[in-house]
């Protein structure tokens, strides 16, 4: 077994990987919206005094949907590590990174070396795009190499500033990795509909158009909205409101354009990897980003994805 197969037809894996994941994918996204978008902008809501009841009803919601996540992740990484293991060499790099993952991630539960959880952590993160952009074609593998290269970009900088490291505290240096960063991420946002065959029907080119504007008018709206791009997804909102917008319809094109052509398993990989965003400082949300690339990497092309 070289891979999960996939039919051109066909959607996530009948087998354990694909309920898994997508209840992961639910679960997570679930968190996103609530725990770290609503919780976090709520206070700007006039009267909220009046509102605790319910309020309190779903910052709960998400409290629980954060649990589950975890709970799931703690299940699914290992099952995906497993399912690559079955694999080529390439697949088995992908499994190994998974484990090096978790050893970085129970280093920084254990309050070990923050240096060695960090190198842990961003290297794997950083191998398992290579694996995922390895296993597909021509153009669609672009996207996958150009986010790896954005992970090396945000890893170097939390490197460069941890204890122990050369050139720690280097203003430049973290400026100019957290620039690369930026770009790096947001082109690979745009590029996504490469990797789904690209663009969708007219009507869900619509509905990206949509949540482009949208993400487009909340930059220039509220300075809130950035705020929460550099808690949620790592990026600093630094860019014209735009390139944003642009990024945001160009993934919602693709995570769409998969789904409407049974390309479930590579949609919850995607959807996985966008909730996790380039956050990478933070655990959980590199678990995010590791369990889709994995989930990216297991899939078999099929005939004509390119």
């Amino acid at each position: 077994m070289t891979a999960l197969p996939r039919p051109a037809s066909s959607g996530v894996s009948r087998g354990i990987v694909g309920p898994l994941t997508a209840g992961l994918a639910a679960a997570a996204l679930t968190e996103l919206l609530i725990l770290r978008t609503f919780t976090r902008t709520a206070v700007h809501i006039p009267a909220l005094e009046a509102l605790a009841g319910p309020y309190e009803v779903i910052s709960e919601v998400g409290r629980f949907a954060y649990f589950v996540t975890v709970v799931l992740l703690l299940a699914a990484l290992p099952v995906l590590a497993l399912t690559l293991a079955r694999g080529d060499a390439r697949l088995r790099a992908g499994s190994v990174a998974i484990a090096v993952f978790l050893g970085g991630a129970a280093i920084a539960r254990l309050n070990g070396s923050e240096l060695l959880s960090a190198a842990a952590i961003l290297g794997a993160t950083a191998l398992l795009a290579g694996v995922a952009a390895s296993g597909l074609r021509r153009r669609a593998a672009l996207p996958w190499t150009v986010f790896g290269a954005a992970t090396i970009a945000a890893g170097a900088n939390i490197l460069l500033q941890q204890p122990g490291m050369p050139g720690r505290g280097d203003a430049d240096a973290v400026r100019g990795f957290l620039t690369a960063a930026e770009y790096l991420g947001l082109a690979f946002a745009m590029m996504t509909p490469l990797f789904a065959g690209g663009l969708p029907g007219t009507k869900l080119q619509a509905v990206a158009i949509v949540a482009g504007a949208m993400a487009f008018a909340g930059m220039l709206a509220a300075p809130t909205v950035r705020i929460l791009l550099l808690w949620n997804q790592g990026f600093s909102g630094s860019l014209p409101a735009a390139v944003y917008g642009v990024a945001a319809a160009g993934i919602t094109a693709a995570l769409l354009a998969l789904w409407v052509r049974g390309r479930r398993a590579e949609c919850i990989g995607l959807l996985l990897v966008a909730a996790g965003g380039m956050g990478l400082q933070s655990t959980y949300q590199s678990a995010l980003v590791v369990a889709g690339l994995a989930l990216v990497a297991s899939v078999r092309p099929s005939p004509g994805v390119d």
